[in-house]
């Protein structure tokens, strides 16, 4: 299913001078698309989550996205988006327990990020437990009702049983 995702990351650091950065991505199973507001943050925390970003993006992980959100994590422990971000690059590797240790971390430090909970249901999926990836993609829709790619994901998982 070739279908353009979105997934708007509101709250996430990208550099101090609070810059709008807008990415667009087509059938992305993880992250698809970015709306990341900048907060007031060390330059290096903020390059280093830029990096962490922008290996989780383009649709699959780049080869140095864990080492990028790695870094992020050292820099600010308490962004949830750098675990939500390593989580999706873990996923992408299919290291699948990896992925939900992070997905856990980012949603003990945000419980109110849709996206958190949809990566969390991804890697579920991946290690094959579809009850607990249902239980998340329909959290992800409670709390961003409009997510697209929590809908299609929740629609697989459904049939897949």
């Amino acid at each position: 299913m070739n279908v353009t995702r979105r997934i708007l990351f509101e709250g996430e650091a990208m550099q101090a001078n609070r810059i709008l950065v807008v990415v667009r991505l087509a059938a992305c199973a993880f992250a698809p698309a970015a709306n990341v507001a900048a907060l007031a943050q060390s330059p290096p925390a903020a390059a280093a989550l830029e990096q962490c970003i922008a290996g989780t993006t383009a649709g699959s992980a780049s080869p140095t996205a864990v080492a990028d959100c790695t870094r992020a994590i050292a820099l600010d422990p308490k962004r949830a988006t750098a675990y939500k971000r390593r989580c999706i690059a873990y996923s992408s590797d299919g290291d699948y327990a990896r992925a939900l240790a992070d997905c856990n971390r980012a949603i003990a430090l945000d419980p109110r990020d849709a996206d958190a909970y949809l990566n969390r249901g991804i890697a579920y999926d991946g290690v094959l437990n579809r009850a607990r990836a249902i239980v998340d993609y329909r959290k992800a829709l409670r709390l961003d009702p409009s997510n697209q790619t929590a809908k299609d994901q929740l629609d697989l998982a459904l049939h897949a049983r």
